[in-house]
């Protein structure tokens, strides 16, 4: 499917990430120790099958997935999340929200221990956020800010196969993604559509799937047509500079967007998708 929406440039580092395009990509591409359920409520394992919170809790013990690997086939290691999480830390965009970690400790190849300096009932909340997912270390630590932008490479379900800036990117399915049932799309595809009335049309058509950036008013009257299906949708219509949140009632994260065989995302134009930190 594609997806038509707001997108000139996008930060391809989850620890730089700072607006919704930028988010919906890393969830394509990277993943945490756990992540929220699908219906927001709640917290489940995802890279960790499972942890453990000390008494005192000071101590979070992660028993990590076997067999991970990131898309370009390297296998994943505790070491790999400890340069992750403690990356995160010291550069991110996001660090205030993991700020209660004190240390992170690779124990062995399939537990690591995160140390509080004080208990935190967010913590598993901000570890399912996009700037706690794990990179390989031996890349990020060696390749330049440039080339990690525009070539990330995560342990999602997608992988970035192209990206033509100003214009489209192409994400396809990861061949190396650990849960074998999924994605059920084989490819998703960002592509930029300035003029309102032109991803109007491009929903209205079927030649997009969704479409970001349109006035809820406008929303209102196409909702139904590009509905009618169950398979479109209008997304991120905002009116007096908010967004509709009634809009977003059928949308279920990039789970949805996944169920496509192929999926087309349309965006306008406001450079909401950075190249630089």
């Amino acid at each position: 499917p594609l997806y038509r929406a707001e997108v000139e440039r996008i930060i391809g580092d989850p620890i730089y990430a700072g607006d919704n395009v930028d988010i919906w990509v890393m969830n394509l591409v990277f993943e945490g120790l756990v992540r929220s359920t699908a219906d927001g409520k709640s917290i489940e394992p995802c890279l960790a099958t499972s942890w453990d919170i000390s008494d005192d809790g000071l101590v979070y013990t992660f028993h990590l997935r076997e067999d991970v690997k990131f898309s370009d086939g390297t296998p994943v290691t505790a070491e790999d999340w400890e340069y992750s999480l403690e990356r995160s830390l010291e550069l991110g965009a996001w660090n205030s929200l993991i700020s209660s970690i004190d240390d992170v400790k690779a124990v062995d190849e399939k537990t690591i221990d995160i140390v509080l300096k004080n208990p935190s009932g967010s913590l598993l909340a901000s570890l399912a956020a996009f700037f706690c997912a794990v990179v390989p270390k031996d890349y990020y630590s060696s390749t330049d800010d440039d080339t990690l932008a525009s070539n990330p490479i995560g342990t999602g379900p997608f992988y970035l196969e192209s990206w033509v800036p100003q214009e489209s990117m192409c994400f396809k399915k990861n061949p190396n993604y650990w849960d074998a049932e999924h994605p059920f799309a084989d490819e998703i595809d960002f592509l930029v559509v300035p003029d309102d009335n032109t991803r109007i049309m491009q929903l209205q058509a079927g030649q997009v799937d969704i479409a970001t950036g349109i006035n809820a008013q406008i929303a209102i009257l196409v909702a139904i047509g590009v509905n009618s299906d169950g398979n479109r949708e209008v997304i991120g219509a905002t009116e007096g500079g908010r967004e509709d949140k009634e809009s977003f009632r059928n949308v279920e994260s990039t789970r949805s967007v996944s169920c496509f065989t192929k999926s087309s995302i349309a965006f306008t134009s406001r450079s909401e998708i950075n190249t630089s930190q």
